[in-house]
């Protein structure tokens, strides 16, 4: 695959926030592998993040190790293979810290998406609610479904709730009860068995239940126009519901402003009185293909 246009954007957002856990790679040699992650630690009673060191949060430190995994693939590696491996590296990473494996509200990690570019086949694998826009050369424009929709949905709900009895005050009972919601949801969805759970969904922490929840495509190479990848600070909630409308408006937006468009577009759609906190740090990657 010739690449024609190769854009990275990582835009910090418009929230006064300490740390932006978002981590992408980028250039691998060859440009074989891609990936964005979107870092999430585990929360104090207060609210705040769970730090590793004085100059980063556990989920960025995290965010380091996956990197370092895609740095050192081979093209021998399938995607799924090194996504995986990433995972183990970080099971390995919070086992040391005697961080109990079965607590995701304890572990730290990321959703993430990435491609693997070949001569033959371009894939593509994704947990949580980061993105993937593939744009064919016959004229299709397509992307990967948001699996943690629904229990995105119900935890912000939940947060929001709580927002509305604190009187809109972030003071540290809301901050209590939102690092409490958010606790069991990641204990109830994180890596669940499918089986048991339909609102479940995978999360690069270290867990052995990403396995069932990566989802995975491949496409001919050959058949393809561009690719952008995304976190979920690229779009809205609701637009990650319908993979057709994520995919439309992501790419227009794209075609009429770079990578820069699709995330001032997708703040100015935002309703900031409709949402509990605006954490709308967002990366992105582009790849268009002559």
């Amino acid at each position: 695959m010739i690449i024609k246009r190769y854009e990275v954007l990582c835009e910090p957002g418009s929230i006064d926030q300490p740390e932006v856990e978002d981590v992408f790679f980028a250039g691998h040699p060859f440009f074989l592998f891609e990936m964005v992650y979107d870092g999430a630690s585990s929360r104090l009673s207060d609210g705040s993040k769970v730090r590793f060191g004085e100059d980063s949060t556990m989920a960025k430190h995290v965010g380091r190790i996956v990197r370092d995994v895609f740095w050192e693939a081979q093209d021998s590696d399938s995607l799924k293979e090194v996504i995986l491996r990433a995972n183990l590296h970080v099971r390995r990473f919070q086992e040391n810290l005697a961080i109990p494996l079965d607590r995701a509200d304890l572990l730290s990690g990321g959703v993430i998406a990435a491609i693997k570019m070949g001569d033959k086949t371009l894939s593509g694998g994704w947990a949580g609610d980061c993105f993937i826009v593939v744009v064919q050369r016959d004229g299709k424009v397509w992307a990967t479904r948001n699996p943690a929709y629904e229990s995105s949905r119900k935890e912000g709900a939940l947060i929001q709730k709580a927002l509305e009895e604190s009187r809109g005050a972030r003071d540290e009972e809301f901050f209590g009860k939102f690092s409490r919601i958010v606790a069991d949801f990641r204990l109830k969805d994180m890596n669940q068995p499918k089986a048991n759970n339909q609102d479940a969904f995978g999360f690069l922490n270290g867990q052995e239940g990403l396995a069932e929840h990566l989802e995975e495509f491949s496409v001919p190479s050959d058949s393809v126009l561009a690719v952008i990848l995304g976190t979920d600070g690229a779009t809205s909630l609701e637009d990650s519901r319908d993979p057709q409308v994520l995919a439309k408006k992501t790419w227009d937006r794209y075609l009429r402003g770079g990578l820069y468009g699709i995330v001032k577009e997708a703040r100015a759609e935002k309703d900031p009185s409709a949402s509990y906190v605006s954490y709308d740090e967002a990366t992105l990657i582009v790849i268009e293909f002559v």
